[in-house]
């Protein structure tokens, strides 16, 4: 069953400052959550968030997506550098 992959409003902002490579890398792995967004290829890197239920996140280098699935809708709400991401879960 397709997902359709929606970027709220802070994670269009997120996107909007990396650099153009990392966009590049970012949309391949949202597109892959089109397809299955609880666990696709074993190379994209998906997981549940530790203490916070509903919501998922990917890797794509050195940043993370987080994101919730409302049934047939994938809701990416941040992106947030690796180093960054696991510091304060609270801004996802």
């Amino acid at each position: 069953m397709p997902y359709r992959v929606i970027l709220e409003s802070q994670a269009i902002r997120d996107v909007s400052i990396l650099p153009r490579w990392g966009q590049t890398l970012l949309y391949r792995s949202l597109a892959e959550l089109a397809v299955s967004p609880m666990g696709g290829p074993p190379d994209l890197n998906i997981r549940q968030v530790k203490g916070h239920p509903g919501f998922w996140r990917v890797a794509a280098g050195p940043w993370r997506a987080f994101y919730r699935i409302d049934g047939t809708v994938v809701r990416v709400t941040r992106v947030i550098e690796r180093s960054l991401a696991y510091r304060d879960l609270r801004r996802i």
